[in-house]
């Protein structure tokens, strides 16, 4: 009965990743350099289904933006949001959805969670120091994910249908 019931979690992960994830954005070929095409825009609005973001932290203050930046005297494209967060800081989901994912990327999030929502949107909680929730498990808007508290602070990427978008918009924060 448990291998059944893993079995149909692994089979509604994989209805709600269609058309995409994390894995997907990281190969495509607009994000390789400056100067080529720029990411695919989200729609204006949310679609419906999945209402409202929450803060992923009660108190947002920006340390870096979205986009290009400078690393090592190089360009590279940023698709996360890097916000300043105290020691043991939860991240909290920004709206419901299932986790379908748990991985360690030392190349953008780090130890990270992503969360697929409804409709083709996910969000990726990053640069966590100990993980709260399991692949494949159902959150709730507010509810925790991990905890962070790096001097790096707390990354925080949206993506449609695979592809990162600036999620300062959809929370209603100022740049």
């Amino acid at each position: 009965m448990a291998r059944l019931r893993r079995l149909l979690a692994a089979l509604c992960l994989c209805a709600l990743l269609l058309g995409g994830g994390w894995a997907a954005t990281r190969r495509h070929p607009s994000f390789s350099r400056p100067g080529r095409a720029s990411p695919p825009a989200a729609p204006a609005a949310l679609p419906t289904g999945l209402g409202p973001l929450r803060l992923p932290l009660p108190h947002v203050a920006l340390q870096t933006g979205f986009g290009w930046t400078e690393r090592a005297g190089r360009p590279v494209f940023q698709p996360y949001i890097v916000l300043t967060a105290p020691a043991a800081a939860g991240l909290l989901a920004v709206a419901a959805g299932a986790v379908a994912a748990v991985r360690d990327d030392p190349d953008t999030y780090g130890l990270y969670v992503e969360v697929a929502h409804a409709r083709g949107w996910s969000s990726i909680y990053g640069e966590c120091v100990r993980v709260l929730v399991a692949p494949g498990r159902a959150v709730l808007a507010g509810e925790a994910l991990c905890t962070v508290g790096g001097p790096g602070g707390a990354a925080f990427g949206l993506l449609f249908r695979g592809h990162p978008v600036d999620p300062l918009p959809y929370l209603g924060v100022a740049g």
